[in-house]
This record gives C-alpha cells, structure tokens and sequence, in this order.
C-alpha cells in the first residue's frame, strides 16, 4: 500500500516537471513566478527600514532593532557601522536600549549598533542635502558644525 501512495503523490509532481521541461510557456510562467516572489520578498524587506525625524528627536526602525532618542543624545555626525561597510549616520552619546538578540540571527552585528543611527541609507547621494538631511538641520543645527569621522 505504501507504494502505490508514494506513487500517488509522485504521479503529479511528475506532470508538473514533464510540463515544465516540455512547455516554454511553463518555463516563462515558472520564471516569471520566482521573480514576482523575490520582488515581493525585497520589497517587503527594505520597507521594513525606517527613518523619522521629529521635533522630539529621531527614531530609527530595521529588520533587528529600534531606537528612538532626543537631540540632547545626539553627539555627532559620524562614520558609524553599516552592516557591510562604514555609512554617515548619527552617534549617539548614550546607547538606547539593551543589545537585540536577534541581530545575532540574521548578521553578525556591530559593535556600535545601539550608539548610532546609519542616516546614509535614506538618501542616494549626499544625504546632507536631501529632505532627510534637511529636517536634521532643521532641528539640530548644531549637529553639522560638529562633524567628525
């Protein structure tokens, strides 16, 4: 009895992969499906990065952590730690919040992860000039006399 139910459930996965290999148009619609679902998958993914700025101060949402801090704890405008490579963003004077675990799920995380907020990110070229940039110099203006690296 086994046997005729493993057949049972091979019987289609084999149509399937005779149609796949024997039909272009199954081809261009499997292709077009994993494509769609990547997009999808991406979209979802970097909609979940989050950047406001406010007259209270700045809050800061990614796939692993959130923080939101007051203009008082803005030190600088810095180099802080991307997850592949250094971006412009603030640093913050005192860490906000406790280490999230689950950074050590998906990356391995930086050290500075709840010092600072990568602002770089929000912005294709010169972020200092963007809507972004300009609401932080709206309401700490101070911020970019003070830069260092």
């Amino acid at each position: 009895m086994s046997f005729l139910t493993s057949l049972a459930f091979f019987f289609p996965a084999a149509i399937v992969i005779f149609s796949l290999t024997h039909n272009e148009i199954g081809w261009l619609v499997l292709l077009l499906s994993v494509h769609g679902v990547l997009f999808l998958l991406f979209f979802r993914f970097w909609s979940i990065y989050f950047l406001a700025v406010s007259p209270a101060g700045v809050e800061y949402r990614s796939p692993v952590h959130r923080i939101r801090t007051t203009w008082e704890n803005i030190e600088a405008i810095a180099q802080v730690g991307g997850w592949t490579t250094p971006v412009q963003g603030l640093r913050l004077r005192q860490p906000v919040g406790r280490f999230p675990i689950l950074a050590l799920l998906i990356a391995l995380p930086r050290r500075d992860l709840a010092r600072s907020i990568p602002v770089e990110i929000f912005a294709l070229r010169r972020w200092q000039e963007s809507q972004v940039g300009q609401e932080i110099r709206r309401h700490a203006p101070g911020l970019f006399g003070a830069k260092t690296s």
